[in-house]
Parts: structure tokens; sequence; C-alpha cells
């Protein structure tokens, strides 16, 4: 199984697992793709990202992911909120 198939599938047990409870007026769990375009090691770590041609700034990682500019990050998204969750 290669890398990306892996981090589907747990992006997808993920998916299931947290909308597993969501009703009607709750926003669906998404996953997007984006690239890292700057690293910050404050508390909690953050980097910067250009998802879909635009720049985001402040989006926070889970504490096992070290991120690296140039990483293609694989995020998951609440309605507006961002997290990423590694890279490959």
């Amino acid at each position: 199984m290669t890398l990306e198939r892996s981090m589907d599938k747990l992006v997808n047990t993920i998916h299931s697992l947290v909308n597993s409870g969501t009703g009607e007026n709750e926003s669906p769990l998404e996953r997007r793709w984006a690239t890292v375009t700057a690293v910050y090691t404050t508390t909690p770590k953050t980097i910067d990202i250009t998802l879909a041609g635009n720049s985001v700034t402040g989006i926070p990682c889970i504490k096992q992911y070290t991120p690296t500019v140039g990483d293609k990050v694989l995020l998951l998204q609440e309605g507006f909120d961002l997290i990423a969750i590694g890279s490959f």
C-alpha cells in the first residue's frame, strides 16, 4: 500500500469517527491538500500554506507532524477550521 493510500485510509477512518454523530446542522469533515510555505515553532506549532491558489496563515498542526516548507500537507477541514495532520 502506498503512503498516499495509507493517508487516505487514515483520513477516511477519522472522517467516519468524527461524522458518526453528525446532525443535520453540523458541518461534515473534509480533507484538503495544500503546500506549506512557512513554519512557525511556536506552541502550538502553526504553518502558512497555499490552498487552491490562496495563501492561508496560522494553520495549527497536530503534535506528531513536523512540517517543512514545501511539504504537500494533508488538512482536515470543518467549516472554516483547518488542522494539518501530516504530509508525504
